[in-house]
């Protein structure tokens, strides 16, 4: 399904209805047209750094959050707006 849209940047939950989100992320990270996708992973998991290394996630983010704190994690995949 996602090799239908242009993706910049994955969000991912893990815990996604009832599916682990480290395991549909490493389904995203072995299709080869997703695999320079950043995926970020977040969860209230203690352990979701090692959770987001063991998938080959890009980034996580614990939660609970605040917008900012999940801005500033997206903001470092994305690529920077040409300045004119």
């Amino acid at each position: 399904r996602f090799l239908h849209y242009v993706c910049k940047c994955i969000l991912l939950d893990e815990w996604v209805n009832k599916r682990e989100g480290h395991m549909l992320c490493k389904e995203i990270k072995a299709i080869e047209a997703l695999q320079a996708v950043p995926v970020v992973i977040f969860s209230t998991a203690p352990d979701i750094a090692d959770i987001a290394k063991n998938c080959n996630a890009d980034g996580f983010v614990h939660k609970p959050f605040d917008l900012d704190t999940l801005i500033s994690v997206v903001k470092r995949f994305l690529p920077l707006p040409a300045v004119a």
